[in-house]
């Protein structure tokens, strides 16, 4: 009984871990995204424009 409670810890703990990871995931790919969208901004010469600038730094802040 004391192992399952140990175990059921243990399952609830990565639980948490993994949302955490996924959410990270989430950011990056977002980042990603957006950085994509900055480099085509860039290329047309559209990079001056302030609401590009703060798209790329409201989203491409990652831990």
């Amino acid at each position: 009984m004391q192992r399952r409670v140990v175990l059921a810890d243990r399952a609830e703990g990565l639980r948490k871990e993994l949302a955490e990871i996924d959410a990270k995931v989430v950011r990056l790919e977002a980042a990603e995204m957006v950085i994509g969208q900055f480099i085509e901004a860039k290329r047309s010469g559209q990079t001056d424009d302030p609401d590009v600038t703060e798209e790329l730094e409201r989203h491409c802040h990652v831990d």
